[in-house]
């Protein structure tokens, strides 16, 4: 499968600029032959959870919510993805489901859908503090491979990728906070999931601009569970004044982790909550 990774420099807070990139990246994907296109992290306006105060981006996250499918970046993805036939897997954005606020990353068909979507499991202290609710499951993703995506702090917890792996993915898809972590512990954390279930991770970076002037960037990688870190991909990569890269690899799925691993990860989860419990009690 030809999968494209649209490495993007977001404009904070400038939904124009940033769809304006979006649209060039997955028209440049769908050039160079890519079947499925990959955007990053809160595409629409950049990451802004580390750059406001906590209450704050709790009033920007109830401002840009979104309904999936209806709300404006959807709805954009839709048409984008229907006139130029190829799929798009959109990083997490602010869905409003009801009263709730979720971090959620979403599969757009070229036949006018949302194919798909996952909601982030792992929402940590600042996702709770602004309003974001926790997934229940890890959905998979489905074209012509089943994938597992993992949103942000999903990257940290081995077991949300062996559940996805286990439900029969054949490849993981992480979406990093733009700015959030530092190179190499990223890599050593895709690493750590590729190695460890024993497929191709890919790692969606970008950057983040504001006022003309990059503030941040967290790169993109191609893992492989043999080879490691296959490619790296950042802004710094080609020249100045760019404001997108897009990056094809054809990537070839598998999965052989054997089946009868669920009765030892059964096992394996049993026992660790049965000593968290105990160690909760003596708290």
């Amino acid at each position: 499968m030809k999968i494209a990774i649209a490495h993007l420099l977001l404009k904070f807070g400038s939904r124009k600029t940033n769809y304006d990139r979006l649209r060039k990246s997955v028209q440049e994907a769908k050039e160079k032959g890519a079947q499925l296109v990959l955007l990053p992290s809160m595409f629409n306006i950049g990451t802004f959870q580390s750059v406001y105060t906590v209450s704050q981006a709790k009033e920007v996250a109830r401002n840009i919510a979104e309904k999936i499918p209806g709300g404006q970046s959807s709805s954009l993805l839709i048409k984008l993805s229907s006139a130029l036939d190829i799929y798009i897997l959109a990083g997490p954005i602010i869905e409003r489901a009801g009263p709730k606020l979720f971090s959620t990353a979403f599969l757009v068909s070229p036949s006018g859908v949302i194919a798909g979507r996952y909601r982030k499991i792992a929402v940590d202290v600042i996702d709770r503090a602004i309003g974001l609710t926790s997934g229940k499951h890890p959905n998979l993703v489905s074209l012509k491979s089943k994938l597992g995506v993992l949103i942000e702090h999903d990257l940290l917890y081995p077991e949300i990728a062996r559940t996805s792996i286990l439900s029969g993915a054949s490849f993981l898809v992480g979406f990093s906070r733009i700015g959030e972590m530092n190179d190499k512990k990223l890599e050593r954390i895709g690493e750590a999931r590729s190695y460890e279930n024993n497929v191709p991770v890919i790692i969606v970076g970008g950057a983040l601009e504001s006022a003309e002037r990059v503030l941040t960037e967290t790169p993109s990688m191609i893992i492989d569970a043999r080879e490691g870190i296959l490619e790296k991909i950042t802004l710094d990569e080609v020249g100045k004044n760019v404001t997108h890269v897009v990056t094809v690899a054809e990537v070839r799925p598998t999965n052989t982790f054997p089946l009868h691993d669920m009765e030892s990860l059964l096992d394996i989860i049993t026992l660790l909550y049965k000593a968290s419990r105990g160690l909760a009690k003596k708290k």
